[in-house]
Formats: structure tokens, sequence, C-alpha cells
């Protein structure tokens, strides 16, 4: 299951359907969840239900069908509808694994842009060891995140040395891709992981962003200057996420998702992201983005659909709303204080219906992990249990 997402992430030639591959990789994790739970979850099951009703409203029952299917055994899989210690393991070391790729991409990306390389193939101002802009900022702004709290709790010198270099390595390959949600979704993770920090924590973690942003904004005016990165990209690394400032860049697609759901408020258009009548096709033959994933909630799914979702994905919303009343106390672990992030990134990105998406797999199964870790060790320091 992890490899079968890297596929979508990287630019890695395979023989292999990509689409094959994630279906046969969800099959496996979702039996292999079955045997390993001690119960099920009726709640986030209902949750599941509610958007049932949407795949009937599509003008292609089949594909709808099926994206349905392979959205749901990817949800039973790695979301918190399964439950039990194993299940939770199994959660906890796929997303070690993933979030481990993330440190991994993102480092190579900052290091490749210090020598103005990145493979051919990718598309945006800066995708690095990736296939995307967005794809290589969301990942980098997750990886950033999780280096900058390891670095404010390092207990050595040489550690926060290296701590402190690896953050500044994801943080300058954020700011390059010039994506602004993955931007924006840093701030508020670490936003709020400052408001339940020790005093010694907020200055650090003041001091860092401060230096960080200086850095990273520095290294990148002075990148888009040399020689070597100008001959990769016509266009300036810096100069985009400047240009585009605060211009709203989905308001069309926001419209159309709420145009559709106008159309048929309470069940949506259908679980139809992807086909021949879908939002996802232009008229010129184009894929098009939803724009939202909580919009594209709206539009494919109806209201009946959409609370749902919320269901779905209320683990993610527990997990932050506990994290601001103190009650992982002051060392939360790394699925708690990246919660935010994919709530935030949500507002603007349709990723959380799309299963082919490494986006989708990380949300849900963010959703899965800290849900266990909520309701079986309500009482466990959640760091040692991590560790374990």
């Amino acid at each position: 299951m992890f490899l079968s997402y890297l596929l979508r992430m990287a630019i890695i030639p395979s023989p292999l359907s990509k689409t094959l591959t994630n279906y046969v990789a969800i099959l496996l994790a979702s039996v292999t969840a079955f045997v390993l739970m001690k119960k099920a979850a009726p709640l986030y099951l209902f949750g599941i239900i509610l958007t049932l009703p949407s795949v009937f409203a599509s003008p292609n029952l089949t594909d709808s069908g099926m994206r349905w299917i392979g959205w749901t055994m990817l949800y039973l899989a790695v979301g918190p509808v399964l439950s039990g210690s194993h299940v939770f393991r199994f959660r906890i070391f796929t997303m070690v694994l993933f979030l481990g790729f993330m440190h991994f991409s993102a480092i190579a990306s900052g290091l490749m842009g210090l020598t103005g390389f990145q493979l051919p193939g990718g598309r945006g101002v800066f995708w690095g060891l990736l296939n995307h802009s967005n794809t290589l900022g969301f990942v980098a702004s997750v990886a950033a995140i999780d280096s900058f709290v390891r670095w404010t709790r390092c207990r050595t010198s040489l550690a926060k040395t290296i701590w402190l270099c690896v953050f500044i390595l994801e943080f300058t390959a954020l700011i390059r891709t010039a994506c602004r949600i993955a931007l924006l979704g840093f701030f508020v993770a670490s936003f709020v992981l400052a408001l339940v920090s020790d005093r010694r924590t907020k200055r650090n973690l003041l001091t860092t962003a401060i230096l960080g942003l200086c850095i990273g904004f520095g290294y990148s005016i002075f990148v888009q200057n040399s020689v070597t990165v100008k001959s990769i990209n016509k266009e300036s690394l810096i100069s985009s996420l400047i240009e585009k400032g605060l211009v709203n860049t989905r308001g069309e697609l926001w419209q159309d998702r709420m145009n559709e759901f106008r159309s048929s408020p309470f069940i949506g258009i259908g679980f139809c992201i992807g086909g021949p009548m879908a939002m996802r096709v232009a008229e010129d033959g184009f894929m098009q983005e939803p724009g939202s994933s909580y919009l594209a909630a709206l539009s494919m799914t109806g209201l009946i659909g959409m609370a749902g979702f919320f269901i779905m994905i209320e683990p993610l919303i527990s997990a932050t709303y506990r994290l601001l009343a103190g009650r992982y106390g002051p060392y939360p672990p790394a699925y708690v204080y990246t919660a935010a992030f994919w709530l935030v990134a949500m507002l603007t990105e349709g990723f959380s219906h799309y299963l082919g998406s490494p986006f989708c797999f990380a949300t849900f199964l963010w959703s899965g992990v800290c849900f266990d870790s909520q309701k079986l060790f309500p009482d466990a320091n959640p760091l040692r249990m991590e560790l374990r």
C-alpha cells in the first residue's frame, strides 16, 4: 500500500497500472485490517453509508460505484472504522513509513534546490524529487512541521543542529514550491502547537519561524538569479508566490461546486470525480481540479454526504481540539500536531475524494491513527505509545 502511493507521488516509471496497483494494495490492506481488528466503530461506518446515495445520482453508475467502493475500502483499511491495538500498530507503522518518505523527499528536494537541479517531467515552479510543485509543497510542509517540533524537543546540541539544518532544507523546499495553502497549513499547525507549548518552546517556535522565513525567502531570491536555475525554470522561483499573493485562483472552481450543489442539494451530483460528466473534466477535455475537498464533498454527495464526510474526518478535528485543550500535554505525537495541516489543506485542494491521491490516503490514515490514540489509550502518554 505504501509503495503504491509513492508511485502517485514520485516521478518513477512503472510498468504496472497505478490504478490497479492501488486497488490491489487497498484490498490487501483492508483484509489485513479486518483480520487484526477487535471491534468496529458504528459511527464512522454510518458516515460512509451517508455518502452512498450519491453513487446513484451519478450519470455513470458503474464508474461512480467502482470509485466509491475503492474509496470506502481505503477508508476501512486505514480510517477509524476498524479498531483494536493491533490495527493501531498496523496504521502507526504505515504512517511512520509515509512520514519518513516525506522527510526523505523534502530533504532531497532541498539539497537539489541548492544545486539548481530537479528531476525532469514534473509540473509547476519547483518540484524537486516529486511530480508537482503542490505535491512537494504538501510533503515539505508536513515534514517541516515535524522537524520543527523535533528541533524544539532535542536535548543535545548535536541533535539540535541536525534537526535545525533539516528544518531549513525542508522549509526552503516549501518556499520554493510557491504553494500558498501548504505554507498556510504549516503556519496554522505551528500556531496551534505554540498555543499549548511552554514559554521556552513558544520562543523557539517564534524565533525559528522568523528565521525560517528570512532564510527561505532570502535563499529563494538568491538562487532565482543563478544561471543554473534559470536554465531549468524560465519563471522566477519566488516571484510566482509574490505575484499570486492573496489572489483567489480557486474562485471559479468554488463557484462551479456551489452551482453543482444547488442543482442537487441533498445527495449531490454523484460520486463521479474523473468521469465523462464529472467536474474534473473541463470542456476542452483537460482534467479540472475540484478546488476544495469540502466543496467537492458538498457538490458530489450533497448535504447528506457532507455530514458523512465530516463524521469520517472527525478524529482530525477532535485531535486538534484535544491538543488545544491540553489533553496531550507538552509533547503531543506527530500525528496530532500535524492533523490541523490536513484540515487546512482541504480548503483549496480536492484530494479527499480522489482514490489515487497520496493525500487522500494520508488524510484517512491520520484520521484513523488519531482515533485510535483517543479511544484506545485516552489516559496514556501518546508519545511513548507511538514509540513503543
